[in-house]
């Protein structure tokens, strides 16, 4: 899943996602996911960019990369 180029090639080469909410516990209220974490498991094989609210695109994020590679191993 992605365009195969970092989340630091930024917008027009990486994929990304827009306006990211989340439900809250009670499940009643849709907020902004500001102040969450991102985590990738293999940076070297993929990555995340969690980005800050802008008026364009909201909280969002660029993520992906190129899979394996030599700077990609188990």
């Amino acid at each position: 899943m992605g365009s195969g180029h970092f989340p630091s090639e930024g917008y027009g080469k990486a994929a990304w996602f827009k306006n990211l909410k989340y439900i809250s516990d009670g499940g009643r209220e849709v907020r902004d996911a500001q102040g969450i974490t991102p985590y990738a498991t293999k940076p070297n094989c993929y990555d995340i960019d969690l980005k800050d609210w802008d008026s364009d695109m909201e909280v969002h994020f660029y993520f992906g990369g190129p899979g394996y590679s030599s700077t990609c191993q188990n």
